[in-house]
């Protein structure tokens, strides 16, 4: 019997975790914050979010060869971005304090993987 989240007042995580959801193929790992963790694996039918709040986690997390999904807060992936400028960090869509992020080029809603500098 799964648990329902509280009402979040974060509508957005919800949106966002639904986009994950459409997007991310079933072998591609996803991840989220301590605190919208439990939000995210409800709406996108997952049990296995990783926690990716503390940097470090982050890092490894975005660091994997395979291609990840997180949804982190937009100030988190600014200072990912001004922080690793040799990581390859996308931004497929922000809501409110949010954002989804993928470590592979993700073009038109078309994903490619091929690209073989990770789109730099």
């Amino acid at each position: 019997k799964g648990v329902l989240p509280f009402v979040e007042a974060h509508e957005s995580s919800k949106y966002l975790a639904l986009k994950v959801k459409e997007m991310a193929n079933g072998d591609e790992a996803v991840g989220g914050e301590s605190d919208h963790r439990r939000g995210v694996a409800f709406y996108t039918d997952r049990t296995d979010i990783t926690d990716i709040h503390s940097y470090e986690d982050l890092i490894n997390f975005i660091s994997t060869k395979k291609r990840v999904w997180g949804i982190i807060q937009v100030k988190h992936y600014k200072e990912l971005k001004d922080q690793r400028k040799d990581l390859y960090v996308e931004t497929v869509l922000e809501s409110g304090k949010y954002v989804i992020i993928t470590n592979k080029p993700y073009l038109s809603g078309r994903k490619n993987d091929e690209h073989p500098e990770g789109g730099k």
